[in-house]
C-alpha cells in the first residue's frame, strides 16, 4: 500500500487557450486537470535527471571512482552483497 504524500495547493494561471488544451488532454485520459499535470510534470522529471545524476553520469563515463571487483568468485561477490 502506498503511503499518503503530502499536497501542497497551489494556483497556476494559465492562457485560456493552454488551459483548455491541458483540460482536454485530462479528459482523455480520465485524470483531473491537477492528477493530469502531476501526472505530465512526474513523467518529464522522470527522464531528465537533476545536476546530482547527471554529474554521476559523467564521472562514470570518464571512470572516477569506479570500484574494480574480483569476479573470479562469482559466488562470493553475490553473498558480498
Amino acid at each position: 500500500m502506498e503511503a499518503t504524500l503530502r499536497r501542497y495547493p497551489t494556483s497556476i494561471r494559465f492562457r485560456e487557450d493552454i488551459y483548455q488544451n491541458l483540460r482536454s488532454a485530462a479528459e482523455i485520459e480520465h485524470r483531473s486537470v491537477t492528477n493530469f499535470l502531476e501526472f505530465v510534470l512526474l513523467d518529464w522529471f522522470s527522464h531528465h535527471p537533476n545536476h546530482t545524476t547527471i554529474k554521476a553520469m559523467e564521472e562514470a563515463r570518464r571512470g572516477e571512482g569506479l570500484e574494480v571487483l574480483d569476479l573470479s568468485n562469482f559466488d562470493s561477490y553475490v553473498q558480498s552483497l
